[in-house]
């Protein structure tokens, strides 16, 4: 039966076991040390051959990623900035241009405007002039055919009245004079 089932303490442990502890017992020290140091001596020689230089490859790999990372993250952090500002001079350069051309616009507006007066204005002195022209020969025909029907009027009278022939030209130049002062007047 096993020294568990039974409950009690048998032999070699009831006798270590009124001492104390196993490991405390100072005739196994030099077999524990020894073996302490064995197995201290296997697990260094362990960590350092085998688990350690693989985790200071892990180590290296990750440092390495970390500073490619970061001198990507630099490299894009610039190439952006540098698109940003070209982005910013674009604009700016856009903004000019859209103003220099609303500038131009505006002052070939202000020149065809001009343009378009100044031949308005020419086109309605001529049709003033031609205007004026005309009236002043309408009323020159008017004048010569008033002239010419109080001409007749006062030969008719002339020869009602006062039994006298008088000749065309006489009346007319007489009426002609009498028109003339009454324009003048």
């Amino acid at each position: 039966m096993p020294a568990f089932a039974g409950g009690g303490e048998s032999g070699d442990h009831a006798e270590s076991g009124a001492a104390g502890f196993p490991q405390l017992d100072s005739s196994t020290y030099a077999s524990q040390v020894f073996w302490l140091f064995v197995t201290f001596a296997a697990t260094y020689f362990i960590m350092s051959r085998v688990a350690l230089p693989r985790i200071a490859h892990v180590l290296e790999l990750r440092e390495a990623k970390k500073r490619s990372d970061l001198t990507e993250a630099e490299r894009v952090n610039d190439e952006a900035e540098t698109v940003f500002e070209a982005y910013k001079n674009t604009m700016r350069e856009a903004q000019d241009d859209a103003r220099q051309i609303l500038g131009r616009a505006a002052q070939d507006i202000a020149e065809m405007q001009a343009q378009q007066s100044a031949a308005f204005q020419e086109e309605m002195q001529e049709r003033l002039k031609k205007s004026e022209t005309a009236i002043r020969k309408a009323v020159d025909q008017a004048m010569d055919g008033i002239a010419q029907q109080a001409s007749d009027l006062t030969q008719n009278a002339a020869a009602k009245i006062a039994k006298m022939k008088v000749a065309n030209t006489d009346t007319a130049g007489s009426v002609k004079d009498a028109l003339r002062k009454t324009g003048e007047a």
